[in-house]
């Protein structure tokens, strides 16, 4: 997919209305699980997550408005889920496992995605984050230009779009 299509997905998928607020079966089940929240109604699920896999979010901390996918894949050795971390101000697509993170902040977590240990990780800036946002040139030697990248950007799609 290019980088403007995906951008735009992205878009859609943040600014949607497609959660709903944890059951009270599933907010009973995390609080006995050591969770723990600044304030458990801006903990959001997807709306077509039936069941929110309770038993793989264990000892998390949740702060400000996280927003939260299927927790039932495996990818591997590794099931998803969140394990002994803090997530503020996140969206975690399906599939994803955070395990032993001090700080996961402002971030979109792709689906699949795996953070194992990462310490602090946080969005610095509204124009670039790990490297999201930053201008580098391509093609240079055919007079080539400047091109935003983000995370998983082939040098195919950078070509197509300096090339535009």
């Amino acid at each position: 997919m290019l980088m403007p299509q995906r951008v735009h997905a992205i878009k859609n998928l943040l600014s949607s209305n497609d959660f709903r607020s944890l059951k009270p079966k599933e907010l009973e089940e995390l609080i006995q699980n050591s969770n723990t929240s600044t304030n458990w109604g801006k903990v959001l699920v997807r709306s077509n997550v039936t069941r929110l896999a309770t038993q793989r979010v264990i000892d998390c901390h949740f702060n400000g408005t996280v927003r939260l996918g299927d927790m039932e894949g495996v990818d591997g050795v590794l099931p998803s889920g969140l394990y002994r971390s803090c997530l503020s101000e996140c969206f975690v697509c399906d599939g994803v496992r955070v395990s032993n993170c001090e700080l996961i902040d402002g971030v979109f977590l792709g689906e699949g995605a795996r953070l194992l240990g990462c310490g602090i990780i946080r969005k610095a800036t509204a124009e670039c984050s790990f490297g999201n946002g930053m201008k580098i040139p391509v093609v240079v030697g055919v007079g080539g230009r400047d091109v935003s990248i983000y995370a998983e950007m082939e040098l195919d799609e950078a070509s197509q779009v300096a090339g535009k």
